[in-house]
């Protein structure tokens, strides 16, 4: 699948349906959280000759996964494609966000974020020029550990039964914690 017109990162076919798995993965996440897309998801043999109609510069924003929450806020996968993502992906995604109104990011990349990149993302969420970030490499994509048949399904409590937990475990503080 070798084209000079997309990035060294997805010339291969194994690279593309990294991709493509990573992207159904976020589609999968998104629906379980119960967001409303505005992207399907495609075949990969569709997803592969579309994504050859793109140029580089384009791809950032083309294969975004869109969708909203039951309040209306609007949520944005992005994949990016660098070696390393760093500060232009940060100003291009915040860009994006900003013209999108997206309120609820997801970034996905293909291996690294540098610290500057990282430390760039935590200070525009502090200063709410981002909402809530989300940061997946591509392997960390390619299977959907909600699926797993060793992982319970996972459910918002009502009132009623949060108090009943919270009663029959003592405290907060005695609750499993969940890493941001």
């Amino acid at each position: 699948m070798s084209s000079c017109n997309l990035p060294v990162a997805l010339q291969s076919e194994a690279a593309v349906r990294r991709l493509h798995r990573a992207r159904a993965t976020v589609f999968d996440m998104f629906s379980a959280r119960g967001y409303v897309l505005t992207d399907e998801p495609l075949p990969l043999s569709e997803f592969a000759a579309r994504l050859r109609l793109h140029k580089k510069e384009t791809l950032f924003g083309a294969l975004c996964v869109r969708g909203k929450t039951a309040r209306g806020r609007r949520v944005c996968a992005f994949f990016s494609f660098e070696e390393k993502v760093g500060i232009g992906v940060v100003r291009e995604l915040t860009t994006l966000s900003e013209k999108d109104s997206i309120q609820h990011v997801v970034l996905a990349y293909a291996s690294a974020i540098t610290p500057f990149a990282r430390a760039r993302i935590d200070e525009l969420v502090r200063e709410k020029a981002l909402g809530a970030v989300e940061l997946f490499t591509f392997d960390q994509l390619q299977i959907n550990p909600t699926q797993h048949i060793d992982v319970p399904p996972h459910t918002l409590l009502g009132r009623e039964a949060a108090a009943t937990l919270l009663e029959s475990v003592g405290s907060k503080e005695n609750l499993a914690k969940i890493q941001t």
